[in-house]
């Protein structure tokens, strides 16, 4: 309204600014891009009202932008600080509504609980989970093939941690007895326990 009182009080002689309703709808629909600076060719024979003019204009489409910039801020620092207030809830509303989903069923889950390559078992125990109606036994069905999946599993990595023990075992005792021997060098401990180390270390590191 500012604006558009000081262009028609200022520019009376633009067309476009004859009358204040009119002034008003010119500067309203400038304020979406609809606006053309050949209105002022008007003060063609006066060409610092035509800068000025220009100035003016120029300094109404700056201000709009920022007004409209600040007013999508406080929009988005409103719905910011709304948000913020509850966004825990609505975290763990979400991990509740979807934690069902990652919850294996006592009474299927083993068919889907195998991995490979076990999984070519599902083949075999599919037919007794479609046509077996006794939910207790498809129960211990299926404590049963999860607990076969997970020990083939245990005795797998456990095998591979018992090899990978051994490998290693005659480098961590020769490891040992070096720096146990240095340490008799150094007189920092005696020779008695770097010889029992010697003798007796590999059953020790066995044991341990």
């Amino acid at each position: 309204m500012a604006f558009s009182i000081i262009a028609a009080m200022a520019f009376f002689d633009v067309k476009e600014f004859s009358g204040i309703y009119q002034t008003i709808l010119i500067m309203f629909n400038a304020t979406f891009g609809t606006y053309s600076f050949e209105i002022y060719d008007v003060y063609d024979d006066r060409i610092e009202i035509k800068y000025i003019a220009h100035f003016f204009m120029f300094t109404y489409l700056f201000t709009n932008l920022i007004l409209l910039i600040n007013m999508v801020v406080a929009m988005m620092t409103d719905t910011y600080v709304m948000i913020g207030e509850i966004k825990q809830g609505i975290y763990n509303y979400q991990i509740l509504r979807v934690l069902p989903m990652y919850q294996i069923s006592k009474t299927y889950g083993g068919i889907i609980a195998l991995t490979p390559p076990l999984n070519i078992l599902c083949l075999l125990v599919a037919p007794i989970y479609m046509f077996w109606n006794d939910k207790k036994g498809l129960q211990r069905l299926t404590k049963f093939v999860m607990l076969l999946n997970f020990s083939v599993h245990l005795v797998f990595y456990c095998a591979i941690f018992v090899t990978c023990n051994l490998i290693m075992l005659p480098f961590a005792y020769l490891k040992t007895v070096m720096a146990k021997f240095m340490l008799v060098h150094k007189r920092t401990i005696s020779i008695v326990p770097a010889l029992f180390y010697l003798l007796f270390g590999i059953p020790l590191l066995l044991i341990l």
